[in-house]
């Protein structure tokens, strides 16, 4: 099946994107025919690269220069409507995913197989799609506001690509997190801990808002350096309320650090879990730098939270979604 892959946003730093290329990396593996459909928007950010530099930012294993298409962006929507035959010219593409828009806003329907990937639940799919969500809790927002049964397909990763071996003593770096630098993702939880004497990292694509009072900010990361400082660390916070999924939370927790995240959105209901069988929970800011420093006073404490966050992210590999993406869309 050739299937057509909708990223316009295609080169800036974001978990969106990275969902985005590791499907793609699935429906290829399962043996279809895969395009990535991208945009030339790239405004002048630090945040933005080059496509062929993505494999600096990205893993990309199946994936290849000439799967990938860049057009106008003033033209993008219709470049997709286009492929997808709705010109009265035969398709060049039996299945449309995309996570960013859907067909819905363009009011078309070009009679060929729609997947909507939905991060953010207040982003409608059209009537005939399939819908995907990230997680159980952005499922449950998409069927009370749209009325819908959506599919729950976790975004995946790669556990091997992290190194989760060394020790309590061998990570220099207390507490770290990970994500854009957008005031939302509330990385200022963690200055109360850098006050109080903790090594503390933020790092992430530099959309030019947050600046934390931290120890130190590394922003716009290769795969490799955040990697490396993922491993260099004991404590990962994700003090974000409301999240969808978080797929940085599952990379830190295959990177072997103990996990504590605000008790909301997908870490609640599809990560941590709300008993804390794989990481802990906070409500409040005090909350938060109790537990943060519990793990840090004790070394037992902290192995045991390490050791249940790295098999905790085995369940979110990629060959286990790729599974779950095989049994929804089938195999060539």
């Amino acid at each position: 099946m050739n299937v057509l892959i909708g990223v316009p946003d295609l080169f800036v730093l974001a978990g969106n994107v990275r969902v985005s290329l590791d499907m793609a990396e699935i429906f290829k593996s399962l043996g279809h025919e895969v395009m990535v459909l991208c945009s030339d928007i790239r405004p002048k950010s630090k945040q933005y690269y080059s496509l062929k530099d993505i494999g600096r930012y990205y893993p990309i294993e199946y994936l290849r220069l000439s799967d990938f298409e860049e057009v106008p962006w003033d033209n993008y929507y219709m470049e997709v409507l286009a492929r997808l035959g709705l010109y009265e010219e035969e398709p060049q593409y039996e299945l449309f995913f995309s996570n960013f828009e859907s067909l819905a806003y363009i009011n078309e329907d070009t009679g060929q197989r729609e997947v909507f990937y939905v991060n953010w639940p207040d982003r409608p799919g059209a009537p005939s799609c399939d819908i995907w969500v990230n997680s159980r809790y952005t499922g449950q927002r998409v069927t009370q506001k749209w009325r819908v049964m959506p599919k729950v397909v976790n975004p995946p990763i790669r556990p091997e690509m992290y190194d989760p071996r060394p020790t309590f003593f061998q990570r220099d770096i207390d507490v770290i997190g990970f994500g854009q630098l957008y005031f939302q993702k509330r990385y200022k939880a963690l200055t109360p801990l850098y006050e109080r004497g903790h090594e503390t990292c933020v790092i992430g694509a530099d959309v030019q808002q947050d600046r934390p009072k931290v120890s130190k900010i590394v922003a716009n990361p290769t795969f490799r350096e955040y990697t490396r400082l993922l491993s260099r660390s004991k404590v990962f916070v994700h003090p974000k309320i409301g999240e969808h999924f978080g797929i940085a939370i599952v990379e830190a927790m295959a990177s072997g650090c103990a996990t504590v995240c605000h008790r909301s959105g997908g870490p609640l209901t599809d990560i941590i879990l709300p008993d804390e069988r794989y990481g802990l929970l906070f409500s409040t800011e005090e909350e938060l730098v109790e537990k943060v420093e519990n793990l840090l006073a004790d070394e037992n404490e902290w192995r045991r939270y390490s050791q249940l966050a790295v098999e905790r992210a085995k369940n979110f590999s990629l060959d286990r979604i790729k599974s779950k993406v095989g049994e929804l869309v089938g195999n060539e």
